[in-house]
C-alpha cells in the first residue's frame, strides 16, 4: 500500500515541477532577458593605457544626437540638408545590437557592443573605457557638457567625463543650450522626440514625421547657437525605426543612419565608404585635436575632414598602431568571457538534462505514450511562432514597438493556442485517468518548452552572456520564456478546469441521487 500511495503522488509532483516551477523561472527570464545581454565589464583585460599624440590641431565640436531617426527621413529634412550642404556626410552602419545605450558607448569610446559589454538599456553602470570627452578634459583641460531631454544614461555611464550632464524638459532644452554652450570645448545634445514617437506610433505615421521636423528645426537653432559654420558640428542618429516602430534587430531600416560633419574642419561634398558607429569616436577626436580613445576599434573617417595629406597619414598610422596595440588585450578578454560562458552553459545543460531525465522516468512509470503529448506541445510552439511571424514579422527585438508589446503578443498567442489545442483534444483527455492526464500535460510541456529549454542552456536567465547575435538569437530568451510561461498557465487552467468540471459533475450526480425518493 505504501508503494501505491507514493506512486499516486508522482504525477502531481511531476506536473508541478514542469508547469509551476519552470514557468516561474521563465517569467523571471522574461524580465531579465534584455539586461542579461550585457556583460558586467568590458572584454578589455587589462585596459591599455597608451595614447597616441593628436594628429590634428582641431577645434571645438558639438554633437547633436537625433535619437531613433531613420536615414530616409533624415534625408528629407530641410535644415539637415542645409547643414550637410556646408560640409560632408556619410551613411554609418550601426554595429549590432541597434539599441541606444550600446551605441552611445560606441560613439564616445569607439568600442563595439560585443566588447564594451553594454548591449542593452537595462542595468547600466559606469564604463571603464577611455572616451572622447575624457580626452578633451585630460589633454586640453577643456570643458565638456551633455544635455538631454529624456534620459540621464550618459551621466550614469560616463560620469565625470562630462563636467556637466543635464537632464531638462524638452521645452527648456534650447534655452538651457543657449546658456551652457558658450564656454565649452565639447558638447553633446541628445534629442529623443523622434525615438519616442517611433515607439509610440511607428515610423510610418504622421507623429514620427512631425517629431522629425521638430528636431530638424531644433538642430538648426542649436547649430547657430553653437557658432556653426565656423566651428565643428556633427549630427548623427543611433538607430532607425521600423515602419511599425521598434529597433534592436539587423534590419536595414534600423541599422543604417545618416551622419553629417559640417562647418569648421569638414570637407565640403565629401563622403566615406564603410563607415561604422565605432568610427565616430576616432573621428570626433580628430575634429577636437585630441588622441583617439585608447581602446577604440574604429578608424578616423579622414575622407570627411578638410586637413592636409600629412595629417591624414598621421591619423591612419595612429589608427593602425592603436588597433595592433589593443588586439592582444582584446583577444585575451574575449577568451576569458567565452570560457566563462561555456562553463555556465555546461552547468545549465547538466541541470536541465537531470530534470528532463527525472520527468521522463516519472512519465515512463505512468506507462504513457510520451510521443503524442510531446508532439502536441511542439505543434503548439510551431503555431505560436508562425502566428506571430505572420502577424508582425520575424521575431526579434524589433518585432514590436516596445519589448512589453512583444512579450504580451507572444504570450497571448501562446495561451490562445494552448486553449485551442486543449479543447480540440478534450474528448481524449477527459477519458484519461488523473495521473495519466498529469503525465501527458508534462510531456506536452516538454514539447512546448523546447525553445525555452534551449534558451536556458545557451543564454541562461539572468547570467550575462558573451555571445548575443544575430538579433533573433539575442531575443530568443525573451520570446521563448514568454511563450512557455503562457503555455504553462493555459495548461494549468485546462487541467484545473477539467478537474473542477469533474468534481462539479460528481457533486451534481450525488445530489441528484440523494434527492431520489426510494420506491416503497
Amino acid at each position: 500500500m505504501a508503494d501505491k500511495g507514493t506512486h499516486s503522488h508522482l504525477g502531481p509532483i511531476s506536473f508541478a515541477a514542469m508547469l509551476v516551477l519552470a514557468p516561474a523561472l521563465s517569467t523571471y527570464g522574461v524580465f531579465e532577458a534584455r539586461a542579461a545581454l550585457s556583460l558586467p565589464a568590458s572584454t578589455f583585460v587589462p585596459l591599455p593605457a597608451e595614447h597616441d599624440k593628436a594628429a590634428t590641431h582641431g577645434m571645438k565640436t558639438l554633437v547633436i544626437l537625433l535619437d531613433g531617426l531613420r536615414s530616409d527621413v533624415a534625408h528629407a529634412l530641410p535644415n539637415l540638408n542645409a547643414i550637410a550642404a556646408r560640409g560632408a556626410e556619410t551613411e554609418i552602419e550601426i554595429v549590432p545590437p541597434t539599441i541606444s545605450s550600446p551605441q552611445y558607448v560606441a560613439f564616445l569610446t569607439g568600442v563595439a557592443p560585443a566588447d564594451s559589454g553594454v548591449r542593452s538599456n537595462s542595468g547600466l553602470y559606469r564604463i571603464a573605457l577611455d572616451n572622447v570627452a575624457l580626452r578633451v578634459q585630460q589633454e586640453h583641460a577643456g570643458i565638456t557638457l551633455e544635455i538631454g531631454d529624456d534620459v540621464d544614461w550618459w551621466k550614469t555611464m560616463f560620469g565625470p567625463s562630462f563636467n556637466e550632464a543635464l537632464l531638462v524638459k524638452p521645452a527648456e532644452l534650447l534655452t538651457t543650450a543657449k546658456t551652457k554652450l558658450r564656454s565649452i570645448e565639447f558638447g553633446l545634445v541628445h534629442l529623443c522626440a523622434v525615438d519616442n514617437a517611433g515607439h509610440e506610433h511607428g515610423a510610418s505615421g504622421p507623429e514620427y514625421a512631425a517629431a522629425a521636423h521638430e528636431v530638424d528645426e531644433a538642430t538648426l537653432v542649436l547649430a547657430q547657437t553653437w557658432g556653426w559654420p565656423n566651428v565643428n558640428l556633427v549630427v548623427i542618429s543611433d538607430h532607425g525605426h521600423r515602419p511599425k516602430g521598434g529597433h534592436g534587430s539587423d534590419d536595414p531600416d534600423v541599422r543604417f543612419t545618416r551622419m553629417i560633419v559640417s562647418g569648421g574642419m569638414a570637407k565640403r561634398a565629401a563622403t566615406a565608404m564603410g563607415a561604422r558607429s565605432i568610427d565616430v569616436a576616432p573621428t570626433l577626436a580628430a575634429l577636437l585635436g585630441v588622441s583617439a580613445p585608447a581602446q577604440a576599434q574604429g578608424r578616423s573617417l579622414n575622407e570627411l575632414l578638410d586637413v592636409d595629406d600629412g595629417q591624414k597619414n598621421a591619423l591612419a598610422q595612429s589608427d593602425s598602431a592603436r588597433l595592433a596595440r589593443i588586439e592582444p588585450s582584446l583577444q585575451h578578454g574575449r577568451a576569458l568571457a567565452a570560457k566563462r560562458e561555456r562553463r555556465e552553459q555546461i552547468l545549465r545543460g547538466a541541470v536541465l538534462t537531470i530534470a528532463l531525465a527525472i520527468v521522463a522516468s516519472l512519465n515512463w512509470k505512468r506507462r504513457i505514450a510520451v510521443a503524442g503529448p510531446f508532439a502536441l506541445g511542439f505543434l503548439h510552439l510551431a503555431l505560436t511562432v508562425a502566428t506571430y511571424g505572420a502577424s508582425f514579422g520575424a521575431l526579434s527585438f524589433a518585432a514590436a514597438r516596445l519589448s512589453t508589446l512583444l512579450v504580451r503578443d507572444v504570450a497571448l498567442f501562446s495561451f490562445g493556442w494552448t486553449i485551442v489545442l486543449g479543447v480540440a483534444t478534450y474528448r481524449h483527455w477527459t477519458r484519461a485517468k488523473r495521473e495519466q492526464l498529469l503525465a501527458a500535460a508534462t510531456c506536452a510541456s516538454l514539447g512546448a518548452g523546447v525553445l525555452a529549454c534551449a534558451s536556458f542552456v545557451c543564454a541562461g536567465v539572468s547570467s550575462s552572456r558573451f555571445t548575443f547575435s544575430p538579433a533573433w538569437v539575442a531575443a530568443a530568451p525573451l520570446v521563448s520564456f514568454a511563450s512557455y510561461a503562457a503555455f504553462a498557465a493555459g495548461a494549468l487552467a485546462l487541467v484545473v478546469g477539467r478537474e473542477g468540471v469533474r468534481a462539479w459533475r460528481e457533486k451534481t450526480r450525488l445530489s441528484s441521487t440523494s434527492q431520489v425518493t426510494p420506491h416503497p
